[in-house]
């Protein structure tokens, strides 16, 4: 077996270790962007600690708290491990005093951001905390509620979000044309009443996932009755635009039929389903054709 030459080989190594760290990175989001603002005339001090919802602090230093005013990033700082997760975050401003400064954090692990609950007012060389008293961070966790329609087409649906645990959601689902509401599925045990299109769902401690169901509308069917006269009769449904009719030999089975046509007297029945393009159907409604004799004459 040949030997694969020096360079050959240091080569073949390098690309097998950006390979490694290309696949070790692909399971982690980038942390967000945030650069304070260069320039500012002023600026103020705070030791602080970030406490998690379980009430620990945080020890990360991949976690960043971040200082805002509106949008505009103020300062930015990670828990430094080695102090025991002090944070030594400086704010900026061109102003003396009284901007509203607001705060969010990044937390590394669930790499999620949060709003944090505080605010401080900016006083220029002031200092908020010290490292025997820190400052403490605190948020109130949210939970996500996620919407979902099946099938897709079948309506539009409000009140997907972020919530904080107890709060209370109004939820709807509303049809688009030619489909009906049939119900919610899901984490329904938070909803109050998943047969309703408008129903309120009471946030848990953690995420909740409800798909809201739809099915077509039953086309529009209806019975015949004639007198023999040795022509053919046929039932027609009122298709619903978009939506194909099926019908079917009974109201549960797959067998599929033509509609009821007969030209000799009798009874002739058949099931009408709408159905859409994804292949979800309406309820089968059933269509009778009856053919009666006709009447003699003396």
């Amino acid at each position: 077996m040949k030997k694969l030459l020096p360079h050959t080989e240091s080569y073949l190594k390098s690309l097998f270790l950006i390979i490694i760290i290309m696949v070790y990175n692909t399971g982690f989001s980038a942390p967000p962007d945030w650069e304070a603002t260069p320039g500012l005339q002023y600026n103020m001090n705070m030791v602080a600690k970030l406490q998690y919802s379980d009430g620990t602090f945080s020890l990360n230093s991949n976690d960043l708290v971040a200082a805002f005013v509106d949008d505009q990033v103020r300062g930015v700082e990670s828990p430094k491990v080695d102090d025991g997760g002090l944070i030594f975050l400086t704010i900026g401003s061109n102003q003396l005093f009284g901007e509203e400064i607001t705060f969010k954090a990044y937390l590394a692990d669930e790499d999620i951001i949060v709003d944090l609950d505080q605010t401080v007012s900016f006083e220029s060389g002031s200092l908020v905390g010290t490292v025997g008293n820190p400052y403490i961070f605190t948020y109130t966790p949210e939970y996500s509620l996620t919407l979902s329609s099946s099938p897709e087409s079948g309506g539009i649906l409000s009140g997907d979000g972020l919530y904080e645990e107890n709060e209370t959601v109004n939820i709807t689902a509303t049809p688009n044309t030619g489909y009906e509401f049939t119900g919610w599925t899901g984490d329904i045990e938070h909803v109050d009443n998943p047969d309703n299109a408008s129903a309120i769902v009471t946030m848990p401690a953690e995420n909740v996932n409800l798909t809201a169901n739809f099915i077509p509308q039953a086309p529009q069917v209806t019975d015949l009755t004639v007198t023999y006269d040795g022509n053919q009769h046929t039932i027609v449904a009122d298709e619903i635009p978009g939506f194909t009719v099926s019908w079917y030999s009974d109201a549960d089975g797959a067998t599929e039929v033509i509609a009821p046509t007969g030209t000799n007297v009798g009874e002739y029945s058949a099931w009408a389903a709408s159905v859409d393009e994804f292949g979800f159907e309406s309820e089968r409604v059933q269509a009778t054709l009856t053919i009666n004799k006709k009447p003699l004459t003396i």
